[in-house]
């Protein structure tokens, strides 16, 4: 029985696809249909987060001076805050998560969900060598 992929979130031969899920799932190949890996999120709210370090970074070319002018101390308090307010939401990442879905028996059903780009590829190749290996044998 040849194996495509084994991994923590799939197995996967040539005649099915194994998925632990609360309850461990298996699904024969000849089974799916419409098959499709897809990519969700990007999440809306770094381009808030980045927004606004943006605007902390402009607002320490602004507020020091005209702080400075009064106490350097507290110019210096601020300008370190809004630095460091600066970089924890410049440092935010987009957060996507990858499904690979499937009509099984007429209902959909999400075979594997992560969101490592990587393991998700190696699923990703491992069920088409596998499907490509089922439709020449």
């Amino acid at each position: 029985m040849p194996v495509f992929y084994r991994g923590p979130r799939a197995l996967i031969t040539h005649r099915m696809i194994e998925v632990p899920s609360r309850q461990r799932q298996a699904f024969a190949l000849r089974q799916l249909s419409r098959i499709q890996a897809v990519e969700e999120g990007r999440d809306a709210g770094t381009t808030r987060y980045r927004a606004v370090g943006v605007s902390a970074v402009f607002t320490v070319v602004w507020a020091v001076p005209v702080l400075g002018r009064t106490s350097l101390l507290l110019a210096g308090v601020v300008a370190i805050a809004l630095v460091v307010c600066a970089g924890a939401c410049l440092r935010v990442r987009p957060r996507s998560a990858f499904r690979l879905l499937a009509l099984a028996g007429g209902e959909l059903v999400i075979l594997v969900e992560t969101d490592d780009r990587v393991e998700f590829d190696q699923i990703v190749r491992g069920l088409m060598r596998a499907l490509d290996y089922r439709a020449n044998g």
